[in-house]
């Protein structure tokens, strides 16, 4: 029996530390109890000096217990032997008991550090955001959201889940990135399948679940691996108790289209309505992004329209101009009348009215969309049919903020508009005969034949030569196939195999050899594999090939020797969002000879597209679309010496004259060229999207306008 006692006493210590405190507390009044009745029957015998009824010996027991100082007042001579002893005694109980306390309160914030440290520590915040595993693009993804709360009064809380100590992700992303005062960053170690993990998220309260798949790595092998991960994830936390279904909205990321839609299958089965448990139909938006089969149709996009990457980095980002949804229900009375004068006229009409914002299309959506599951709406982008407002929910805007765009609306008066005087604007359209280089720097045969494919199958290419630089790294019976695939697509395809450690390491000055590869091309692609750092410094990826095959291409028509084109095109892959930034600077800052500089960064671009679905569900859709086979992005080249215009002018000529909707200005620096012939150098002066439309502003030879067709 004394055994089972001990037994069930010690689980319980174990179990909690207010069992030992309240054990503590046990002990210390039972001992002042039996204490106080010893020293008054010690009274009773007169052996003890105090007198007094039993109530006094509890006080004075007590005054001991709790104060060693007590004792240390009184006079030695005033007390018997027995006194001493007991009122000794029962301080030094007193002071036992007392550093126990002391010793298990120490232990216990002690183990609540640590617990805290490890990443276990639960979350209470309400209405945040929660981000599973620390990868490559969670940077960039913290960065876009940075910027999208920077206009917030309140605090918003982000709460990232990895394999990392709280400690270390916090310096990893202190080494890049100032974490403004709004935003509350908060670490957790974890996998989002564990058990644990739903209540010290406090999933039940979230607003916004994001899973990013991991990056390939020791302990994640391969894309299947990766896509696993994220669908582990995404099924534990939809079937906990935990997760809120009219609340959670939720993104998850895949490599591939496969894994993307057969979770998408299997998580609709886990939100639908069940009449048996009492389980009611899920309210949450469940977003699926797959950047990886964009990689090649964004090479596609950057063949025809130089600089498309940079458009599309100012128009999806945070910064600057962004996109809204605005719905014409939710507007004022007198702002639904004033767009309703627009119904049965053309978008043209409506921008020519608007000089803060640019609408470039409307949208239809069910009258339940917010209130349900649903992500899909209708979409037309510079529809070239009348507005018809029974068949519109509203219209998609570029605008700095929302305040611009009710501000504009408020000031149309009336549809009718002004006769614009006809542009001076002389201008060439980006598009011409294509001579393409494709570098392939150790890559995958599959992918590398995809991207060939997407290149050779894209009817808006006018493909006249595609030459295909390749290394060891593809097989003779590969290189066959490709031969034989490519040969009859109505342009001339060569295969030339190069040593690519000595093109980039060994090539000398004056630099020749740009001209024996490249002369008589005008598009350079640069595709790689193994790019990427093995070591886990997320902030010093190398992408050593690409930054020194970049360095090398800036000589082309910067030597007599290395004359190439008056007009050729850079395009490239890169592992990180350290080298984006590094090429991107240096177009800024640096005269290079490159008509149109493509950087392709599938983690920025996939951060974009996360964070913009964290504001607006809808705004995942409509990227897609731009990155996919839906609206495309044009550019022409100005070719007037100089040309003083408003973007109101240029925007009535392109909407008339072209039925496009222009959207910004590239604003170049031009820097002749040392040698007769090739083009001269430029750099970035600044890129426009949204300015003010009635401001003068100039224009000159070899600045670049942009517009949606």
């Amino acid at each position: 029996m004394w055994k089972y006692f001990k037994y069930k006493f010690d689980r319980a210590l174990e179990k909690s530390f207010l069992n030992l405190v309240f054990f503590l507390f046990l002990v210390s009044v039972v001992g002042i109890l039996l204490l106080s009745i010893v020293f008054y029957a010690l009274y009773l015998f007169q052996i003890v000096s105090l007198e007094g009824r039993f109530f006094t010996f509890v006080w004075n027991t007590f005054g001991y217990f709790i104060d060693v100082g007590t004792i240390a007042a009184e006079g030695y001579a005033d007390n018997t032997a027995w006194d001493k002893f007991l009122k000794i005694f029962i301080t030094l109980f007193g002071v036992i008991i007392f550093s126990t306390f002391i010793g298990i309160v120490s232990q216990a914030i002690s183990a609540r550090v640590e617990l805290l440290r490890s990443g276990n520590g639960p979350v209470y915040e309400n209405d945040h955001i929660i981000i599973f595993h620390f990868t490559r693009k969670l940077i960039p993804l913290l960065q876009e959201l940075f910027q999208a709360f920077d206009d917030h009064q309140y605090k918003t809380s982000i709460v990232v889940v990895s394999k990392y100590l709280p400690f270390e992700a916090q310096s990893k992303v202190e080494s890049y990135l100032n974490i403004p005062k709004n935003v509350n960053l908060i670490f957790r170690t974890g996998y989002a399948w564990q058990k644990k993990i739903p209540s010290i998220v406090n999933l039940q309260e979230a607003k916004e679940l994001i899973l990013l798949k991991p990056d390939i790595d020791e302990e994640f092998r391969n894309i299947e691996d990766c896509d696993i991960e994220v669908g582990k994830g995404i099924t534990t936390l939809l079937e906990s108790s935990y997760f809120n279904r009219s609340k959670t909205n939720v993104i998850c990321e895949f490599f591939t289209k496969q894994k993307s839609e057969l979770y998408r299958n299997y998580v609709s089965d886990i939100l639908k309505e069940d009449s048996n448990t009492n389980i009611k139909k899920s309210k949450n938006k469940i977003l699926f992004v797959e950047v990886e089969d964009c990689r090649a149709n964004l090479i596609s996009q950057a063949i025809i329209t130089p600089d498309v990457l940079e458009i599309y980095d100012e128009i999806f980002s945070s910064t600057g101009s962004d996109i809204y949804f605005i719905e014409i229900q939710k507007l004022k009375p007198e702002l639904q009348d004033i767009c309703q004068q627009f119904d049965n006229h053309y978008l043209k009409d409506l921008n020519a009215k608007l000089y803060k914002s640019i609408c470039i299309g409307t949208f239809q959506q069910d009258k339940d969309f917010e209130e349900s599951s649903k992500t899909e709406v209708d979409i037309a982008i510079n529809s070239k049919d009348k507005i018809s407002f029974s068949s519109i929910s509203g219209f998609v805007f570029i605008a700095h903020d929302l305040e611009e765009i009710l501000a504009d609306i408020q000031s149309i008066d009336g549809v009718a508009k002004e006769p614009m005087p006809v542009t001076q604007l002389n201008c060439l359209e980006d598009r011409e005969d294509i001579n393409a280089v494709l570098i392939s720097d150790k890559v995958d045969f599959n992918r590398l034949n995809k991207i060939l494919n997407m290149i050779s199958n894209n009817q808006e290419l006018k493909i006249s030569s595609l030459k295909l630089l390749h290394d060891n790294y593809i097989n003779k019976e590969n290189l066959e196939s490709l031969k034989i695939d490519f040969s009859n697509q109505g342009y001339t395809f060569i295969t030339e195999k190069i040593n690519f450690h000595e093109f980039r390491n060994e090539s000398r000055y004056p630099y020749e050899i740009l001209n024996k590869v490249f002369n008589g091309f005008n598009k350079i692609i640069c595709i790689y594999d193994d790019i990427v750092d093995e070591d886990d410094n997320i902030n010093n990826i190398k992408d050593n090939k690409v930054i020194d095959t970049f360095n090398l291409l800036t000589f082309i028509n910067k030597t007599e020797k290395a004359i190439v084109n008056n007009q050729i095109s850079f395009i490239t892959e890169v592992g990180g969002f350290k080298t984006k930034q590094l090429l991107e600077n240096n177009r800024k800052f640096y005269y290079n000879p490159f008509f149109g500089e493509d950087i392709i960064d599938l983690n920025t671009i996939s951060s974009k597209i996360i964070a913009s679905g964290v504001v607006d569900s809808r705004n995942v859709q409509l990227i897609n679309s731009f990155l996919g086979t839906g609206p495309k992005i044009k550019s022409y080249t100005v070719n007037n010496e100089i040309l003083n215009t408003s973007f109101d002018e240029l925007e009535y000529y392109f909407a008339n004259e072209k039925g496009e909707i222009i959207i910004g200005i590239v604003d170049y620096d031009l820097a002749p060229s040392n040698n007769t012939g090739s083009q001269n150098r430029k750099k970035i002066n600044q890129i426009l999207v949204n300015p003010d439309q009635r401001q003068i502003f100039e224009l000159s030879k070899g600045d670049r306008i942009i517009t949606i067709i």
